[in-house]
């Protein structure tokens, strides 16, 4: 096994939960997520909540690739927090990482975060009708300000976007899943292809997309009618792109 863990948790504690975590794993924890990959609600014995996401086991090539190669998913996640709160974006504080590792070929990676308890933007903007404008208004100038800070979130997923209240009325946001970013030093912007394609990652029905994505435009300060009818086509491109992957693995299933 290899692990980390940050400097703020260092101790017994965490280090005793790391090593025994791929043998309690399935037996242990609240599943919170059960998909492709798997996130669990643990208790420490100090009484500490904390998250752990296994990611999938991944296929020989990958095992290769993230044995000797490539940084682990749970490790980009575990870096990637950090550079987003020094960047100045809210995100679970994380703990450690793990990787369970055979021959130097990687099995499974944990990666461990605080518990934030807040909820997604998912309950505000698709899971009601109508959706809510002022968190749309919201996530489009968090999304501007990521890329304003050289920053594309793998994976803007509503589910991935976390949000309080605060007393005066208006919202925090806080991220996750943050293994899928890539960044550029501060001043070195993406280009507004890049931009616009990374928004593509926010699957919603088209209504809401075309709010956020005007509400976006507007923030980034470009010109509207352009970069508007830009978007919707490299969104639409990219919808393409994802039916057809998702009718070729049908077919081979």
């Amino acid at each position: 096994m290899r692990f980390a863990i940050h400097p703020a948790y260092s101790g017994d504690e965490v280090e005793t939960f790391l090593k025994r975590l791929p043998m309690v794993f399935n037996g242990e924890g609240e599943m919170l997520y059960d998909k492709r990959n798997q996130v669990k609600r643990f208790v420490l014995p100090s009484g500490r909540p904390v998250v752990v996401k296994r990611f999938k086991k991944p296929i020989l090539i990958q095992r290769i690739i993230y044995g000797f190669f490539r940084k682990t998913k749970a490790q980009r996640a575990y870096l990637y927090a950090a550079v987003l709160r020094h960047r100045g974006f809210g995100t679970p504080h994380e703990i450690a990482y793990l990787e369970q590792r055979r021959m130097g070929l990687l099995s499974y990676c944990y990666f461990l975060a605080e518990e934030d308890g807040a909820p997604a933007i998912y309950e505000r903007l698709v899971a009601q009708r109508p959706f809510d404008r002022i968190i749309a208004n919201g996530f489009a100038a968090l999304v501007a300000a990521l890329h304003q800070k050289s920053i594309l979130h793998g994976d803007l997923n509503p589910t991935n976007v976390l949000f309080r209240t605060r007393e005066d009325g208006h919202h925090t946001f806080s991220l996750i899943d943050t293994n899928r970013m890539r960044f550029k030093a501060l001043g070195r912007n993406f280009t507004v292809y890049e931009c616009l394609d990374n928004l593509t990652r926010f699957d919603v029905e088209d209504e809401l997309y075309r709010y956020v994505l005007r509400k976006y435009i507007e923030c980034m300060g470009w010109e509207m009618e352009p970069c508007f009818s830009r978007g919707i086509e490299i969104k639409r491109s990219y919808d393409e792109r994802r039916h057809k992957r998702k009718a070729l693995l049908k077919r081979f299933k």
